[in-house]
């Protein structure tokens, strides 16, 4: 199945992603990826599989009064969801509808390239890297985050997600947390003109709505959206009471905190 059908999502699911999955973890892992990288006012910054674009709009208040920002992303529907963000301040990110392996600008374009929680999910790894390293100047600098395994929340819900809607739906559920060999992952950095490769580890609360409301609205703000919403109506009631029992270890009084560690992977265009 190509790249752009794996991982396409509706309309109303990419709002939902904005609504559910920003709130829950994205802001959060933004919010400490910036701290870390500390982007300066001034810089262009270009935010590579933006989704519905926190990245650009977090960034965006750092690099005014003169800075830009550009938010990257194969799906339509979260480009236009992106757009429709509310936005202050002087430097308004612009969107771009792009593939991450040829994006549509000049050589040593950008400052800093960001891409937050996208590279597991290229199909050409190294391709991207490389476009990455092509719109960037010497010496700029890139930061990519992925997941560093399969949270608690996501290894359950994918085993449930298997006993009821199969094999497949399992699989595309916990796809996002496919995390590249680190020795391939550096050997890919440096043939495309990286250096200085460092990791650090980005450690989260996931903090959620109890089971019985969260469950549906992570699936149905997922590429498993179409899927969920034509199984028979006993398959997620099923999977919502399995999910309650197996994240009672993780149950507050305002519903569930479940911790979700990301690494931070950062490098220099030589």
């Amino acid at each position: 199945m190509p790249i752009r059908e794996t991982y396409a999502v509706s309309t109303a699911a990419a709002e939902r992603y904005e609504t559910q999955k920003v709130a829950a973890i994205f802001r959060p892992l933004a919010e400490g990826t910036l701290r870390r990288l500390a982007p300066a006012p001034g810089q262009r910054i270009i935010d590579i599989a933006c989704g519905t674009g926190i990245v650009a709009r977090l960034v965006a208040g750092m690099i005014a009064p003169a800075g830009r920002v550009v938010g990257v992303d194969l799906n339509p529907a979260m480009i236009a969801v992106a757009r429709r963000q509310p936005v202050t301040g002087r430097v308004i990110p612009e969107y771009r509808e792009a593939d991450a392996a040829a994006l549509p600008f000049d050589a040593a374009a950008f400052d800093l390239a960001i891409c937050q929680q996208g590279l597991q999910f290229f199909p050409d790894r190294r391709a991207a890297l490389a476009e990455m390293a092509r719109v960037l100047v010497p010496r700029g600098r890139l930061a990519f985050s992925i997941w560093s395994g399969v949270p608690p929340f996501f290894a359950a819900l994918g085993e449930s997600v298997g006993r009821h809607l199969g094999a497949e739906a399992a699989a595309r559920c916990v796809a996002p947390f496919a995390r590249p060999d680190p020795a391939f992952l550096h050997a890919d950095l440096r043939a495309v003109g990286f250096a200085g490769i460092a990791e650090t580890e980005i450690e989260l609360i996931r903090v959620m709505a109890p089971a019985e409301r969260c469950v549906p609205a992570e699936l149905l703000a997922s590429p498993l959206a179409e899927t969920v919403s034509s199984a028979p109506p006993q398959a997620l009631a099923a999977i919502v009471a399995e999910m309650e029992a197996a994240m009672a270890p993780f149950a507050t009084a305002a519903g569930l905190a479940v911790p979700q560690a990301a690494l931070l992977v950062t490098a220099d265009r030589q």
